[in-house]
């Protein structure tokens, strides 16, 4: 049972006073969030291997530590692991074209673009062969990056 399943649980034990209530383990993203506060960005690399020792299966789901990542800078709340997500993000799934993309919009945010330029050419190279949802965004990107030399 995952932590979003809590209500149901709490209604079980207050229905039947016999019941027996289950730990609740942690979701993924509650142990992304918990690693994170544990350790600096720097150990990014770690999350992998702690989130499998956890749950028992590897970060499959690549929306999540994109999600995570562009929250973290978008929100202003920590760019160094958000940053950091994106980029393990591309390290776990390197044909994925939309995280490239994402990393882009994550160096892109921070005002580096070069960072930016290169992880937006990335995810053109692998749109090329496949149906390209992210292409659009990363081609305007570039323009825009090209247009506004002092784009911050």
């Amino acid at each position: 049972m995952q932590s979003e399943n809590i209500g149901w649980e709490i209604a079980k034990v207050v229905m039947n006073p016999l019941h027996q209530a289950q730990v609740i383990p942690k979701n993924v993203s509650e142990l992304i969030y918990d690693f994170m506060r544990a350790y600096p960005a720097e150990k990014s690399i770690q999350l992998h291997d702690f989130i499998k020792n956890q749950i028992g299966e590897s970060l499959n789901d690549t929306s999540i530590l994109n999600r995570i990542g562009l929250t973290q800078i978008s929100g202003g709340l920590n760019s160094d692991w958000g940053i950091a997500l994106l980029n393990l993000n591309t390290m776990l799934f390197p044909d994925d074209g939309n995280l490239w993309d994402s990393l882009g919009e994550g160096y892109l945010l921070l005002g580096d673009k070069e960072n930016a330029r290169l992880n937006f050419k990335k995810a053109l190279e692998l749109g090329q062969e496949k149906e390209c949802h992210w292409c659009k965004n990363s081609q305007k990107k570039l323009i825009l990056i090209q247009s506004n030399p002092n784009l911050n």
